[in-house]
């Protein structure tokens, strides 16, 4: 008995794209619930303000495994038309990820610097400089992510026509 590389590709792609949909709808939920749960909090305490960070990080790398997994379904399925470069859409997952991750500190700063103003705490106000801080940094981090996944989008695409050198 033989296994078809035609089939197995079939079933790859397929698993690919279940899994991205399936996780990608988990994730979607998730992060949704988060930010909600931020607008409903009036006085919280920095234990709901961790849990609620945990659960939005978590919800950000299942978006993350759920992005790459359509990537790379994705690409699969229009039979890895890129050649060497392929797998360069995975980039995507990651800008995917930074840009939640960005809107994720930003929430968690308005929490903390909420609370620390609401309370006149000066440990408070040191957490949630941090957050800002961590906040930029990531921020910055999604822009060259981006950059790179333009780039290497560009070259996938119209590599091709690029001289040869």
């Amino acid at each position: 008995m033989s296994i078809d590389t035609q089939t197995l590709d079939a079933v790859m792609i397929s698993f690919a794209w279940l899994l991205g949909a399936s996780l990608g709808l988990i994730a979607a939920s998730g992060v949704g619930f988060v930010f909600w749960w931020a607008q409903a909090m009036e006085r919280p305490g920095l234990a709901k303000i961790t849990i609620r960070a945990a659960l939005s990080w978590l919800s950000i790398a299942v978006a993350v495994v759920a992005g790459m997994s359509l990537a790379i379904g994705l690409e699969a399925s229009l039979g890895y038309p890129f050649g060497a470069s392929s797998g360069g859409l995975v980039l995507w997952a990651y800008v995917l990820g930074l840009a939640l991750g960005t809107r994720e500190l930003a929430t968690s700063f308005a929490l903390l610097h909420r609370r620390a103003e609401r309370e006149d705490s000066g440990l408070g106000r040191a957490m949630a400089a941090m957050t800002a801080a961590t906040g930029v940094f990531v921020w910055a981090s999604k822009v060259v992510m981006q950059a790179v996944a333009g780039l290497v989008t560009f070259v996938m695409l119209f590599g091709d026509y690029l001289p040869q050198g």
